[in-house]
């Protein structure tokens, strides 16, 4: 008979990856709990959660999707069987502070990897990843972008502003 604790891990890791449009797949290799729990912490404030298991268990999980999501275990059977330690990372609404705070952690320990990840449900390896982490937030293109369009108005503006001015100048000296 299985043991009910397994059971109700395997459960979890199924709902997270059916009922998640957004999750990564980390490694981790040789880290210290503490550092675990300092990203825990960062990605609750990012608004998502860190949940490690254990790779058989995930394994199990997977071959039972295979009955009832057979997309979600297409792209994941091919990553299949997990070697390392690892863990999921699941975004609840906007994924991407989370994903650019696990990234921040990811550059300091060289121990830290994405593996793969669905975001928006669409399928990323981890090279992708670590592209999209690396991108600006959708606060700062906007800023950029509004900058840019005002970048030419502004020089139009001291165009026109500079001879005036310098002529003003000019006759205020002459008296």
């Amino acid at each position: 008979m299985a043991n009910p604790r397994k059971v109700k891990q395997i459960n979890l890791i199924i709902d997270l990856l059916t009922n998640s449009a957004h999750f990564i797949i980390i490694g981790y290799h040789q880290i210290r709990h503490q550092l675990l729990e300092t990203i825990r912490k960062q990605l609750k404030q990012s608004n998502a959660n860190l949940t490690v298991f254990k790779n058989t268990l995930f394994g199990k999980a997977v071959r039972r999707l295979k009955k009832n999501n057979q997309s979600v275990y297409k792209v994941i059977e091919g990553y299949l069987p997990l070697k390392q330690p690892s863990a999921i990372i699941h975004f609840h609404n906007d994924w991407l502070p989370g994903l650019k705070a696990f990234h921040t952690f990811l550059t300091k320990d060289a121990n830290l990897q994405y593996r793969f990840g669905l975001l928006d449900s669409v399928f990323y390896p981890a090279d992708q990843l670590e592209t999209i982490a690396g991108l600006p937030d959708k606060r700062q293109l906007q800023a950029e972008l509004v900058s840019r369009f005002k970048a030419p108005v502004v020089r139009v503006n001291y165009s026109i502003k500079f001879p005036v001015a310098k002529l003003l100048l000019i006759l205020k000296n002459r008296r």
